[in-house]
């Protein structure tokens, strides 16, 4: 009979291992969580992957004709699980991540045998950090902000986070000892990965080639370089289909259009705060490094890893000359390099595990290196478990039970139709697209929606322009939305119902502000239209801001308006208060004035005030600092039939405009 030592020192490795795999499925299902909101970059995969599902099998953006810059296997094969499944995007992804989480591990093990050979015990210590690891606290970036890649295997499953799965199988088929895996299979990943994700392709191919020099070089022979060429030739043949579309727009285009909002300061790693950043990685990376310069061996094949660390720090230091780039970032090539700072901390941690007895093993595996990540974890659990509010996106709250089914049935009708083009309000384009795959003529681009390419010149219509057809239709009322949904194509109008009354005239007071995405940048973010007015660019909405006494008017004019609904944002309030007391601002018509905005929580806020028509005499007064979203007025429409009473509805486009 095993002794519990003799036993521990027989199954440590195995068990270890399936801790490991016990970690990945928790953390990536976030205990089999299913999202039904989910918004992020996911929101940008989402409208693509909804247009992939019709006859753009390609990926095409918001706009028919514009060809999406991201796409690929990603949404490609979860949009038509989807479509296959009957289920929506959400819940597909959220399932499919629960059995991709379990793909980064098993990639570890598949490497860790490479370059740990019959040393099983440093095998699944490296897999078990490289899935564990996190910052030592939540006060470090965790979660999609995380340099860690053990931090990205959390739920739910990103095309970045397949693409470094990928990452590994191709450094494990670059140490293998077979031609035909170092060329075929290396080739074969990088393909895969360009079909993933473009900028860990570009970087994954900078650290092979960095390698393939170092091979070459040292051993003062060719056939690493004719290897290289060899996988490049695979991988950009495997890839062909998505990148050769996207150079010829790229060349239409004159140049990708990829300007989004700056968002936060760029990570920047130093010895301030190496440690909370990685974590017991860093801990023990530095404890190797210090092992190797004093010239005791560790074990493992670790060339390789030096000479990726040693190549990442170059394109660290032109993130930081440029101030911040997108495709070299500092965050993504950290992001990269925590590969082989995992495995040198693997070899640390293996070094220190072959002097353990048994019992120490596991205390030192439990104490050292699980323990530690359990807060960082525990807070990228909670992040995830709140991200996504279902009805919250672009600063607003939907009733998701009453758009869900508009979502849904707009869906169907891409699948049906192959495209789809719905006419809806400025607030509301953005989102349908994300949630349907149904495209729009117009809409506000937050952070993660990039045009890629140039509209005007893909499909004849720039940014600009869409923004002022948009902002024309809806102040003409019912015959713009008409000529909109004509010139546009749409086959539905999705419009808002107030007391049996119809929006047919909207507003966003911010829209004729907004700038090209090429000039989207800092300058931009918020500046003053006159006096009294500012512009403010928060990334996913924008609003305008009237100052205390400042009178603010809708463009439209209609005689037959009988609500006014108008949407704002209530500011933080001090400390200790629950809502706002002091009002907002008022609605003057010239006869009467309606106060509002007060009793109000912070965030968004909607008020809907009965009215006579919208003519000069009505203003909206400032009373204190008035952040702007939406203004709507309503008119009875007896021809029309929308068979609810309040809420968003679906209308026919040939119906609504008279055939």
């Amino acid at each position: 009979m095993l002794s519990l030592e003799r036993a521990i020192d027989r199954f440590a490795p195995a068990a270890f291992l399936a801790l490991a795999f016990a970690w990945a499925l928790v953390v990536g299902s976030n205990l089999l969580q299913v999202s039904s909101w989910i918004l992020g970059d996911l929101a940008y995969h989402r409208g693509v992957a909804g247009t992939m599902q019709g006859v753009a099998w390609q990926g095409e953006g918001p706009y028919v004709g514009l060809l999406t810059y991201y796409g690929g296997l990603f949404p490609l094969i979860l949009g038509r699980l989807a479509a296959v499944t009957g289920q929506s995007f959400d819940t597909t992804l959220s399932v499919s991540s629960w059995g991709l989480a379990l793909l980064w591990p098993a990639a570890c093990w598949w490497l860790g045998r490479r370059v740990w050979p019959e040393q099983p015990l440093a095998v699944t210590l490296f897999v078990l950090l490289a899935t564990t690891a996190a910052p030592f606290t939540n006060r470090g970036p965790v979660w999609v902000d995380s340099p860690l890649a053990s931090a990205q295997n959390a739920f739910p499953t990103y095309p970045r986070d397949l693409a470094l799965v990928l990452l590994v199988v191709a450094v494990g088929c670059v140490m293998s000892a077979s031609r035909r895996g170092r060329v075929g299979g290396t080739g074969l990943a990088l393909g895969a990965t360009i079909l993933l994700h473009l900028q860990i392709a570009l970087l994954a191919a900078w650290i092979l080639a960095a390698w393939t020099v170092f091979l070459a070089v040292r051993r003062r022979d060719r056939w690493p370089l004719v290897e290289l060429f060899g996988s490049g030739l695979i991988a950009a043949a495997v890839s062909a289909w998505w990148w050769i579309p996207r150079v010829a727009a790229t060349i239409a285009s004159g140049g990708l259009l990829l300007g989004g909002y700056p968002g936060n300061p760029p990570l920047r790693v130093g010895v301030d705060n190496v440690f909370m950043v990685f974590g017991i990685v860093a801990v023990l990376a530095i404890l190797g490094l210090a092992v190797r310069l004093a010239r005791r061996p560790l074990p493992g094949r670790l060339t390789l890893f030096v000479v990726w660390f040693a190549t990442s720090l170059p394109l660290i230091a032109v993130d930081r000359l440029v101030g911040g780039s997108d495709i070299v970032s500092e965050r993504r090539v950290w992001l990269l390099a925590s590969l082989p700072l995992t495995a040198l901390a693997a070899s640390t941690a293996a070094t220190i595990a072959a002097r353990l007895r048994p019992l120490a093993l596991v205390a030192f595996v439990g104490g050292i290196i699980v323990l530690p990540s359990v807060p960082g974890t525990i807070a990228t659990a909670r992040l995830v478990r709140d991200a996504w509010e279902p009805g919250r996106a672009g600063g607003r709250i939907f009733d998701a039970a009453a758009w869900d089914p508009i979502f849904a049935d707009l869906n169907r009708r891409v699948q049906a139709d192959g495209r789809h083009v719905v006419v809806s309000y400025d607030a509301y384009e953005t989102w349908i697209w994300s949630f349907s795959g149904a495209q729009v003529p117009s809409l506000w681009l937050p952070g993660p929606f990039k045009l890629g390419f140039d509209p005007a010149r893909l499909t004849g219509m720039g940014q600009l322009d869409r923004l002022a057809a948009q902002e024309a239709a809806f102040d003409a009322g019912r015959p713009g939305i008409c000529e909109l949904a004509v010139s546009s194509g749409a086959g539905s109008i999705v419009l808002d119902v107030e007391e049996g009354a119809i929006g047919t005239y909207d507003e966003s007071p911010a829209l004729p502000y907004r700038v090209d995405p090429r000039a989207r940048g800092d300058a931009t973010i918020e500046r003053v239209i006159r006096p009294g007015e500012t512009y403010i660019d928060r990334g996913g909405y924008d609003v305008l801001r009237l100052a205390p006494g400042t009178r603010w008017q809708p463009s439209f004019r209609s005689t037959t308006a009988r609500f006014l609904a108008i949407e704002f944002v209530v500011p933080d309030l001090p400390a200790g208060a629950l809502v706002q007391t002091a009002p907002s601002g008022s609605i003057e018509t010239g006869t009467s004035s309606t106060t509002f905005g007060s009793g109000l929580a912070p965030g968004w806020a909607r008020i809907v005030v009965p009215i006579a028509g919208v003519d000069d005499r009505l203003n909206i007064l400032a009373r204190n600092s008035l952040d702007l979203l939406r203004v709507t007025a309503f008119e009875p429409l007896p021809d029309v039939a929308v068979g609810i009473t309040t809420g968003p509805v679906r209308l026919d486009a040939a119906a609504f405009c008279g055939g």
